[in-house]
């Protein structure tokens, strides 16, 4: 299950997962002036754990059954092929990183989506155009500094431990190596900072994995991988304006770009997957958020790790 604090209407104390009663901080204010109570969601289960995309297993079972179903489904795919075109009014979407991996399992999607939209912002991992301020490599592991200055180091064994523990689907190794690494930088920082029921550092590492898989608040995602000061809350009709937007409801969390949303590696047109969006939280380059000082970042940056309070949302 996943937990995420967003901006839609809902009560300050909800039903966590498996039924726990979790309570939050007051309401904060969006930039539109709706109240933006934290929430905390849940999704179905999604079978998804395949090494083909979704796209390529359909193909396949369609020449397999007949000629015709294949040039059905075809021509259907071919249809939807040109249906990532922008938008009237929109940015063009990032298809690539869309079907290079997804979300294989359920209670994750939060950091998913964070991770494709940070992903999206920075096509670099570290570095002026990185999600990371900075990344070393030796031998045994990464040191890592996140652009809220948050550092940390990850060892290789616990990137490997993060690769089989976020139950990502891999189309593109190349696309998806990084985001394992970020992930790992995420669980790592959970640990460090405390996430759930555990304080900091009470967790070992595969642990603080598990507790990106069991339900996250909306802003732990993003602001685990130190950009909540970029991140801005917007009108859903917004969302096709921007190349990275998070978007969540009571079920799910959504990466949405240039107004289509990321379906476990296949895009869909925002509006088309039968759930009502309550949020939607874009993450703007750090020259877009400098060139809108009016407009409030919609999550507190994360304040120093303390060894003494947990850092709950």
């Amino acid at each position: 299950m996943m937990r995420i604090s967003s901006s839609s209407r809902q009560p300050a104390a909800l039903q966590g997962t498996e039924g726990a009663s979790v309570a939050r901080e007051p309401s904060q204010t969006s930039t539109t002036g709706l109240e933006i109570p934290p929430q905390r969601v849940e999704h179905p289960v999604v079978d998804t754990h395949t090494t083909r995309h979704p796209l390529e297993a359909m193909w396949s079972y369609a020449q397999k059954a007949s000629p015709v179903a294949a040039v059905v489904l075809g021509t259907t795919l071919l249809f939807c092929g040109c249906a990532t075109k922008p938008l009237p009014g929109g940015v063009a979407p990032n298809v690539a990183i869309v079907k290079s991996w997804s979300q294989g399992q359920a209670g994750n999607c939060v950091t998913v989506a964070s991770l494709k939209a940070a992903q999206t912002v920075f096509p670099e991992l570290a570095g002026t155009n990185g999600v990371l301020a900075a990344c070393s490599e030796d031998a045994a592991g990464f040191d890592i500094v996140m652009r809220d200055g948050f550092a940390c180091r990850v060892t290789k064994d616990e990137v490997k431990v993060a690769g089989r523990e976020s139950g990502f689907n891999v189309w593109s190794k190349d696309k998806s190596k990084n985001a394992v690494l970020l992930y790992a930088a995420c669980a790592k920082r959970a640990q460090v900072e405390g996430n759930d029921s555990a304080g900091p550092n009470e967790m070992d590492f595969k642990k603080a994995c598990r507790s990106l898989n069991d339900g996250e608040w909306e802003e732990e995602g993003l602001s685990r991988l130190g950009l909540a000061a970029l991140c801005r809350s917007i009108e859903i009709g917004d969302a096709k304006k921007y190349s990275a937007v998070v978007v969540c409801n009571g079920t799910h969390a959504w990466f949405v770009t240039g107004g289509y949303g990321d379906t476990y590696g296949m895009i869909r047109e925002l509006g088309k997957e039968r759930w009502n969006a309550y949020s939607a939280t874009a993450l703007l380059t750090p020259e877009q958020a400098a060139a809108n000082p009016k407009a409030e970042p919609v999550f507190a940056p994360l304040p120093p790790p303390s060894p003494n309070i947990p850092h709950n949302f």
